[in-house]
């Protein structure tokens, strides 16, 4: 079902702009601002020194622009949602500028990231209601996981990220593949108890790109789904990596997916645990669906 509403125009959009992103440049932001200028609409560029910057402005109800773009990665457009989320009253619609690194939400929502494209959507304010997940109370968009993604993402180094970008995943997981295997992580859901190497617990059908790790899952809807691999030995990892490739990563033995509303993901040795791509601590750790939905600008 198309959930898109139309509202009355959007005159004023606030964008809130990392300049650590990947894809940031000045030049690369006129354009947007030109394109958005040209549909009639009043942009103002606010450079952020940090993540709190952005989750302190769409926290703060005394900002009210008709509408808020993130230009950044998933991980900066998260501290937005986390930002509006403490917001009482009125919520300004949000829409994606995919400077980042891995722009996973918006490759799933199918934006191209084009200056055209983003001024048609604010123009036409189309709106959609989009779900997140809920880590410990804190929303996530992607996923949360625990296993050997989340060691890779420990050990990846920011300024290697920042460098190579998604380069810089590959290389990394290349090494920890060959380092000490973790503890098992254990994922408890309602009544029953799955144990397995990794454990993702997904809000979207892509993983990194455009490959999709879970057909069934989706932001759009409420909803998350567990993706549990037995094994993380070499072989079975580069077994993994290819059907993932192929898109068939859910159809490989030794992978699990069960559909949730909640799960607790935990490990005998406290395990590593990552979140939309950012290292994060502490097991065990409570995962569900957030019935609420925020508003998304999309066509």
């Amino acid at each position: 079902m198309d959930e898109r509403v139309a509202q009355s125009a959007i005159k004023t959009l606030t964008i809130l702009a990392n300049p650590t992103a990947g894809g940031y440049s000045p030049q690369r932001m006129a354009t947007y601002v030109k394109a958005l200028q040209a549909r009639g609409i009043e942009a103002h560029v606010h450079l952020t020194q940090s993540a709190n910057d952005i989750s302190d402005y769409c926290a703060n109800p005394d900002k009210q622009p008709d509408a808020i773009a993130i230009a950044g990665g998933d991980g900066t457009f998260v501290h937005a949602i986390s930002g509006l989320k403490q917001r009482d009253g009125l919520r300004p619609p949000l829409a994606i500028l995919p400077f980042g690194t891995a722009n996973v939400l918006a490759l799933t929502l199918g934006l191209n990231g084009s200056a055209r494209e983003f001024a048609a959507i604010i123009a036409e304010n189309m709106r959609r209601p989009v779900y997140t997940g809920l880590r410990n109370g804190k929303p996530f968009i992607l996923m949360v996981s625990s296993g050997f993604d989340a060691q890779v993402v420990h050990a990846l180094p920011v300024a290697l990220k920042r460098r190579l970008g998604k380069l810089a995943y590959a290389l990394t997981a290349m090494k920890q593949a060959f380092q000490r295997r973790r503890d098992a992580v254990t994922v408890s859901i309602g009544s029953h108890c799955y144990e397995g190497r990794l454990a993702i617990i997904t809000n979207i059908p892509h993983y990194g790109g455009p490959m999709v790790i879970c057909p069934a899952a989706s932001a759009l809807k409420p909803g998350l789904h567990l993706v549990l691999l037995e094994r993380d030995t070499v072989p079975f990892l580069l077994k993994c990596t290819v059907n993932l490739l192929l898109n068939r990563l859910h159809k490989t033995d030794g992978v699990h997916i069960v559909a949730c509303e909640k799960a607790v993901l935990s490990s005998s040795s406290g395990g590593l645990v990552q979140a939309d791509g950012d290292a994060i601590s502490g097991m065990p750790i409570t995962i569900e669906t957030d019935t609420e939905p925020f508003s998304m600008l999309v066509r």
